[in-house]
Formats: C-alpha cells, sequence, structure tokens
C-alpha cells in the first residue's frame, strides 16, 4: 500500500464529532457531534465538506444511517433509544430500550447490516463496566438486545461475504468477531481478535472490499487496518 497522509476536511469543530457515513441517496457526508446532539450534513467539494444542513436532535446523537426511501430521513442511535429524523428536522422517538432504573446511559456508535437492519449500542455515562448493550433494530422496527455485557459498545462492521460481525469494545479494549447469519440477523461464537492497551483503544471502524479492518484507534492518534484473520 502506498504512503498515506491524514488531512482535516471540515472547518467545523464539534464537542465529540464521530460517525461519518455517505448517504448514496443525496451524495452527503453525514457525521454526529455526540454530546451536542447535532447531525450535519455535507457535500463533498474538492477534497472539504461543506456543510450543507445541521439539525439538532434535542438529545446525545450516537449515530446515523439513511432510511431507504428517498425523503424519508434518518435513523439514529440517539437517547437511550432509537429515533426517525424526518428531513425538516422532525425527531419521532421510536423505542428506547435503554430507559429505566439502572446506570445512567446513552446510546453510542453504531451501522446497518447488508440487509439493512440498524445496529447500534450503548454506555454508561459512568462507564460502569458491562452496562453497555448492543441492539438491533428490524425493518419493522422491532428492537431486539443481541449483546449485554459491554461497557463502550463503539465500531460495527461485516466482512464482505456478510458471514462475519466485528464489534469494538473500548471500555474492555478488545476488538471482537462474531459468526453471523444475515437472514436472521443472529450471532454466534463470539472470540477475541485485538486486545488493546488501556490508553489506546479501539474506537470506530468499518471493513473494506479486501476485508480489511479500518480501526480508529481513541487516545493513540491512529488508524490502523488489519487484515482478514482465519477465525
Amino acid at each position: 500500500m502506498s504512503a498515506m497522509a491524514v488531512v482535516a476536511v471540515s472547518d467545523e469543530r464539534a464537542e465529540l464529532g464521530e460517525g461519518p457515513r455517505l448517504d448514496q441517496r443525496t451524495d452527503q457526508v453525514l457525521w454526529v457531534d455526540i454530546l451536542a446532539g447535532r447531525l450535519y450534513r455535507c457535500r463533498l467539494t474538492g477534497g472539504r465538506l461543506q456543510t450543507e444542513a445541521v439539525i439538532n436532535v434535542g438529545r446525545h446523537l450516537g449515530a446515523v444511517a439513511p432510511l431507504e426511501k428517498p425523503g424519508a430521513g434518518w435513523v439514529v442511535a440517539a437517547g437511550q433509544g432509537f429515533a426517525q429524523v424526518a428531513e425538516d428536522g422532525t425527531v419521532t422517538t421510536l423505542a428506547e430500550p435503554e430507559a429505566g432504573p439502572g446506570p445512567r446511559t446513552r446510546m453510542n456508535d453504531g451501522a446497518c447490516d447488508p440487509a439493512g437492519r440498524f445496529w447500534a449500542g450503548s454506555t454508561a455515562y459512568d462507564e460502569t463496566p458491562g452496562a453497555g448493550t448492543l441492539y438491533r433494530l428490524d425493518r419493522d422496527l422491532v428492537v431486539t438486545p443481541v449483546v449485554g455485557g459491554l461497557t463502550i459498545s463503539n465500531g460495527i462492521g461485516w466482512s464482505p461475504d456478510a458471514t462475519t460481525m466485528y464489534l469494538a469494545d473500548s471500555g474492555a479494549g478488545t476488538l471482537d468477531a462474531f459468526d453471523f447469519d444475515l437472514e436472521r440477523g443472529e450471532v454466534d461464537r463470539r472470540r477475541e481478535l485485538v486486545r488493546f492497551t488501556a490508553s489506546a483503544v479501539a474506537d470506530g471502524l468499518c471493513v473494506d472490499d479486501e476485508g480489511c479492518l479500518w480501526v480508529a484507534v481513541w487516545g493513540g492518534g491512529e488508524i490502523r487496518r488489519y487484515t482478514p484473520m482465519a477465525t
């Protein structure tokens, strides 16, 4: 691979900026400011992101994904659950699986699987070990808890053949793999792929066409690329 350089592409300042996604319906780049609760809609022009709209969802915002139907807006992991954000900025709560007693929590990173289900996990504000859960939001809006006992549920992605799901837990400092059943949206045979140090852990991630994992390392100021592993 040729040498790569990291450059800033936006002049926006965020409290906790994360989760860039390409909205192929509009050719916009989406990203979120978690703590400010803002959804940014941007256009990539000349190697720079030009902000076209900012939507305040009124709660902490962990992740966003475009809905399939043009004009339908976006699904977000926000507050204690999931919501739909319309193009005019209207926010409709879909489910709040994290509401209720226990440690105060919020939703964190998430992404859609190849079948269009939206997956997102939670974390406690005080990072209580094991207080987080990874949820699956099906196309019929049913929410299912899939992986419990997480601390900071973070980056998630799938292999090109959709047989493996990857999940980072920044609190535990682990990057795990699961066997993935695309038809059912179920996981099995969890195993640890990488264990990070306490000061530099896996955060967001994505998987490229070669099946390699690109992992943003929180506390390390770097991006790592891992080749597919025989698991």
